[in-house]
């Protein structure tokens, strides 16, 4: 019993000068890092980060779209269970087409959301650029 207390005290102390140095070292590369950031900010570009997150953004769009497969099978397959949960209780029937109502609503944003954005922002830019051009005003 004591032989284990003290291998577990060296090797707290051994953890405890590692982190120690591990820090020291952390500090003096924090000014290569300041340089870095330094050096970057003067090469900086616009253009090409715009570019990098589109490209991006599209990538995880499509593992997002890849996956919806998965996620709407998943969902038919809880709201299953819950169905037939709910030939014993009567709230898991509620609760089954709530989960089917949310997962298809989430499906739809997950394969659909580009359009779903464009309509809306088409949307508002017609509401405050020409919604009100048209129509008649009451005059007294």
């Amino acid at each position: 019993m004591k032989i284990t207390s003290v291998i577990l005290c060296i090797i707290s102390i051994l953890f405890l000068f590692s982190s120690l140095l591990l820090a020291e070292e952390g500090i003096v590369k924090e000014s290569s890092i300041i340089d870095k950031l330094n050096k970057e900010t003067n090469e900086f570009d616009p253009d090409e980060i715009g570019n990098r997150l589109d490209q991006k953004a599209e990538e995880l769009f499509s593992v997002s779209k890849s996956g919806s497969k998965l996620y709407i099978a998943i969902s038919l397959v809880v709201v299953v269970f819950l169905l037939i949960g709910g030939l014993f209780f009567k709230n898991l029937v509620k609760v089954a087409f709530t989960v089917l109502f949310v997962s298809f609503v989430g499906y739809m944003i997950l394969n659909y959301w580009p359009q779903m954005k464009d309509g809306f922002i088409s949307f508002v830019d017609w509401l405050l650029e020409k919604g009100g051009e048209g129509t008649d005003t009451l005059s007294i």
